[in-house]
């Protein structure tokens, strides 16, 4: 199986359980759409990484579809003193290593790794891309482009209206910020009904709708 979802945690020496890193949200997002697709790690979907280390627990350990590794020389020190650009860095700085070593116990490729962050670095922990819910207008003279952006501050979706041949046109805001469990819950879709683009979530009710009878006219 495909590596497909990277969670951090942190464990704090005077921590009484590990927490959930949501700092670490959007480089872990990043990292994913810069890795290349069906990449195998060590043949389980996800990876959890805990920075830090929970006394009595393996460094590394697998469990059904996903694995468990403790980063254990995480400078806690240098995290709580650093910008949140230095931060980001640290925080890359250890998936990055975490997974090397990783596929080193499986003998899986390492350049994958590598190159995905170096790709996050250079993006500067910010990424807008478009996503499989774009789609043309019935006429073919518009196209709805959406777009999801991952930064520091969250997710942010929204809609770039642009021509056929790619000029944009117009912007509109789906939602400013949320987090990667409601996106995947809430924006699963795409369809048409009518003259309205309507994405719908996970169950298949509609989220957002844009009635692009009213952009006819920048078609034009």
């Amino acid at each position: 199986m495909y590596l497909r979802e990277i969670s951090l945690a942190i464990f704090r020496p005077d921590y009484e359980r590990e927490i959930y890193l949501r700092a670490a949200e959007h480089i872990a997002l990043i990292f994913m759409r810069f890795l290349r697709p069906k990449f195998r790690l060590d043949g389980l979907v996800k990876t959890n990484i805990t920075l830090g280390r929970v006394e009595g627990e393996p460094k590394y350990s697998r469990l059904l579809n996903v694995n468990q590794y403790y980063f254990e020389g995480f400078d806690f020190d240098a995290y709580d003193a650093a910008s949140p650009e230095e931060r980001d860095s640290l925080i890359l700085d250890a998936i990055e290593r975490s997974l090397l070593d990783i596929a080193q116990r499986h003998g899986s490729e390492l350049e994958p790794i590598r190159r995905a962050a170096a790709a996050t670095r250079e993006c500067g922990f910010d990424l807008r891309g478009y996503t499989k819910l774009s789609r043309f207008t019935p006429s073919r003279k518009l196209q709805i482009k959406v777009f999801q952006r991952v930064s520091r501050e969250g997710i942010e979706w929204g809609i770039d209206v642009a021509s056929a041949k790619g000029v944009l046109l117009q912007t509109f805001a789906i939602t400013r910020k949320t987090d990667a469990w409601r996106s995947a819950h809430d924006y699963r879709k795409s369809r048409w009904d009518g003259e309205c683009f309507v994405i719908l979530d996970f169950l298949g009710m509609p989220q957002y709708t844009l009635n692009v009878a009213t952009l006819a006219h920048t078609a034009e």
